[in-house]
């Protein structure tokens, strides 16, 4: 039923302004306009274009979104370059979701807010909203010039990582040495209109992604009935809690899957509460679910070549606080291993959340939590 979204770090930051550029701005002062500019905003209705390419992955989409300000929101898939994505539809007016995926005639529902959604495209807007915050947050993007989009004039931002020294462009620690994001914000509206993502990334898989706004409108007074969802008729409902994989025992996971790790070494009144397979009995991507007063975190572990994406979505999205975001991400030694240490700050900078991924004889291992990053690092290195 639920579909693995690849995120990217792309999208659009909705906003409208009355004022036009008059004189030369600097890349600050373009980010001031496009963050002000987004204040206003009640509501919003957009059609998305989002391209996705990496080794073994070709996705493109078109999707049609709808916003309202606090937490309504609705999307639907109208082209794809795969067909059981067309028609996909998500819903949710705050306290209740629906996800449907026409070609199953599935609807998934749920209560408790958007949290609780399975995969869906929502996520991937989500993601894509964040990461271009993250970039605008950098404080080191650069005016490249003036570039017109389908008859827009627009202001071309980059930002650029590395040590080459070209003019311009700073080292930033966002994004790995070599790795560029491109934006384009309307010089009238003051919005981000296209994103261009390509590189590496901090797992080394060379990709690309591309998001470009077809169409925006802002503040129409969307009616609250546009986010209520009619089930079809004949459709299987599902809910979201039976979608839940039942816990396993350790014998039970190493029985599907040999290449399972467990650390020696966990702090005192640690408990191993559940281990879930989070994947498929194909390709299974097992998760150790520890708790701690203080100090709860995750083991996952998988095989590299069934994890499309599982680097990027290995923490598991219940454990993470709300209103964290990713911030940096940094390649360590772990023994004789190279490692990605990503941790995520909150809104007054305080690190809430680690965790440490890295590849071993063809299987990945993530551990991540609210650790000290000795912990961390003491918890990772005893894995046996």
């Amino acid at each position: 039923m639920s579909k693995r979204w690849i995120i990217w770090g792309s999208l659009v930051v909705i906003g409208a302004c009355l004022l036009g550029c008059q004189q030369a701005l600097t890349a600050k002062e373009i980010v001031a306009n496009v963050n002000a500019a987004a204040v206003d905003v009640q509501d919003a209705h957009a059609v998305l274009e989002i391209s996705i390419q990496t080794e073994d992955q070709d996705q493109d989409l078109v999707i049609e979104v709808w916003e309202k300000r606090p937490d309504m929101f609705r999307a639907v898939v109208r082209e794809s370059n795969q067909a059981d994505l067309v028609g996909v539809t998500v819903v949710t007016n705050g306290e209740q979701f629906w996800m449907y995926e026409p070609l199953s005639g599935e609807v998934v529902v749920g209560e408790g807010g958007l949290h609780e959604e399975p995969a869906s495209p929502r996520d991937s807007i989500r993601f894509i909203q964040e990461g271009v915050q993250q970039l605008l947050d950098t404080k080191q993007l650069t005016l490249v010039g003036e570039d017109e989009v389908e008859g827009v004039m627009t202001y071309q931002l980059a930002l650029t990582p590395g040590d080459d020294g070209e003019a311009g462009f700073k080292p930033s620690p966002d994004l790995p040495a070599g790795d560029q994001a491109l934006l384009w914000v309307d010089q009238e509206r003051w919005i981000v209109t296209q994103v261009h993502f390509f590189g590496q990334g901090w797992d080394r898989v060379q990709s690309s992604g591309f998001m470009h706004v077809r169409s925006v409108e802002f503040n129409t007074d969307l009616d609250d009935d546009l986010f209520e969802f009619e089930i079809p008729a004949e459709s299987r409902v599902i809910d979201v809690r039976e979608m839940g994989r039942s816990s396993l025992t350790l014998r039970e996971a190493r029985a599907q899957a040999d290449f399972l790790l467990v650390p020696a070494y966990v702090p005192d009144g640690t408990v191993l509460t559940e281990i879930s397979n989070a994947g498929s009995d194909e390709n299974p991507i097992f998760v150790f679910y520890f708790d701690h007063p203080t100090q709860p975190f995750t083991i996952v572990q998988g095989r590299s070549q069934s994890g499309e994406g599982a680097l990027a979505s290995s923490v598991p999205s219940r454990t993470v606080p709300q209103g964290a975001q990713v911030f940096l991400s940094t390649l360590i030694g772990i023994g004789d291993r190279t490692a990605v240490l990503t941790q995520m700050f909150d809104q007054k900078g305080v690190v809430v959340y680690r965790n440490l991924t890295w590849e071993d004889d063809g299987a990945f291992v993530t551990v991540g939590g609210f650790l000290g990053q000795g912990e961390l690092f003491r918890i990772a290195g005893s894995l046996e």
